[in-house]
């Protein structure tokens, strides 16, 4: 039986998707979502208040007959703020899968955690689309649609399941040799028809599970199986979103950003940029800057604390013991020269994962302070003046290749101003206080890129006057 599908025959709706099921290829059309709203306001706006002013004024999420919500957070504490402000329900703990399908199948009003929008099974999405009641999903931040990379490229797997980290691209020339995994309008899907043993802890286990909320896609020529791709970039399904009759993504800088790729991607042009006046959501992209620019100080190139030596993921694993104690030595140098006396509270500085305990290099830095590189919406650090951020980041090259061999454009310097930007406003920057925030970048592409967007701030400023 031939699995092979011509990719011409994949047609996408104007403003939705499509979805596929069963043993090999079953397409099924799912309901087109109605339209994405995007609210792009920055750090600080108020948009989780102003989010919260809207459901309260949307009088149809409770009656009768109306629709529900889904506000979908970052944090435990986020999912109380809304509660204690909204008529809402959270998913009750330590058996939270199972009791958000009864809030769903009750037609309550929701609030949970990204980690459990997550996890949604085929059985919760589709109480969500087929239930009684229609709901409209709120994600505050934008959802991480790519989940990471399964083949040859040993950058940004970052699976949360080790053993699918571990697929190399000879693994993967024989998941394909075998029709464990086979190719289908683009994609490549589980073969529920092949007998195989994937008990819980074996790697087909791991591979099943990651495909019941992940699509793969094929990229570039496998050196082991020219019939095969050398990778399959791992993004979230599509039907997350599907079962909602409209979705709200709020967060800072969504144009140009990965997940408006994603979208191009699935075909959807039918969405609509929001910003924030007055307490309420307005239609329209409206390009702001957050608040306290003029605070930030960071360090210029007259001052000795670059270096020369690559700070990016590949880089960093490249580095010896001698250069990790000088950039821990010149990050610390930096804060003393801000603050003679400065105190473990006083700091915060992000790396990348597996570098995180500075401590080792130098005593005087505390790996408490360690923030990881792509955190959001975290509030616990507003009494930091001092931010390390001590990397290069870059988007994973191999994404940008799959994006622009399908004609998306990937805008590399907005993808490391956006993550260094939310990092930066984990601070005291994002606090009603005239004390200046100090913002340490050894890296002089990223110190470059951050100027740059603090400088074009003040020439829009002017502008408006």
């Amino acid at each position: 039986m031939d699995h092979q599908i011509d990719n011409n025959r994949l047609q996408y709706s104007a403003n939705g998707f499509l979805f596929f099921s069963g043993s090999f290829c079953a397409r099924k059309r799912y309901k087109a979502i109605k339209k994405f709203f995007l609210v792009d306001a920055p750090m600080g706006s108020g948009k989780t208040q102003t989010l919260i002013n809207h459901l309260k004024s949307c009088k149809e999420y409770y009656s009768k007959n109306g629709k529900r919500f889904l506000v979908c957070v970052n944090r435990i504490t986020e999912e109380k703020r809304i509660q204690n402000d909204v008529r809402c329900y959270i998913p009750i703990d330590g058996r939270k899968s199972a009791d958000i399908k009864r809030l769903v199948s009750e037609g309550k009003n929701i609030c949970c955690t990204h980690s459990l929008f997550n996890s949604f099974d085929s059985e919760t999405l589709n109480l969500f689309a087929h239930g009684k009641y229609k709901y409209d999903l709120y994600h505050d931040e934008q959802p991480e649609v790519f989940k990471g990379i399964i083949g040859s490229s040993a950058q940004n797997k970052a699976f949360e399941q080790p053993l699918i980290s571990s697929i190399g691209e000879y693994d993967l020339a024989n998941l394909i040799r075998e029709k464990i995994l086979i190719p289908c309008f683009g994609q490549y899907f589980w073969n529920c028809e092949h007998e195989i043993n994937d008990t819980p802890k074996s790697l087909y286990f791991a591979l099943k599970e990651l495909l019941k909320t992940a699509e793969l896609y094929p990229f570039g020529t496998n050196a082991f199986n020219e019939e095969a791709p050398s990778s399959l970039l791992a993004f979230v399904r599509p039907r997350a979103f599907i079962a909602f009759e409209n979705v709200w993504v709020l967060s800072y800088m969504i144009k140009g950003s990965v997940f408006e790729n994603y979208l191009c991607l699935h075909g959807v042009s039918d969405y609509e940029y929001m910003h924030l006046e007055d307490g309420k959501f307005v239609r329209g992209y409206s390009k702001e800057y957050p608040k306290g620019l003029e605070r930030l100080e960071i360090n210029s190139e007259k001052e000795s604390y670059d270096i020369d030596f690559s700070l990016s993921k590949s880089g960093y694993a490249k580095l010896n013991e001698k250069q990790l104690e000088e950039l821990t030595h010149k990050f610390y140098n930096f804060m003393r020269s801000k603050k003679p006396n400065v105190k473990v509270s006083d700091y915060v500085y992000t790396t990348f994962t597996g570098y995180e305990k500075l401590s080792k290099y130098n005593k005087n830095i505390s790996s408490k302070r360690f923030v990881a590189c792509n955190i959001k919406a975290v509030n616990e650090y507003e009494n930091a003046t001092i931010v390390g951020y001590l990397i290069d980041r870059h988007v994973n090259p191999v994404l940008v290749n799959f994006f622009e061999a399908k004609d998306i454009k990937v805008d590399r310097d907005l993808y490391s101003l956006s993550e260094m930007i939310q990092l930066v406003w984990r601070s005291n920057i994002r606090c009603d206080s005239d004390e200046k925030v100090y913002v340490y970048m050894p890296s002089n592409r990223m110190a470059k890129i951050f100027l740059e967007w603090v400088n074009a701030s003040t020439k829009d400023a002017l502008g408006n006057f």
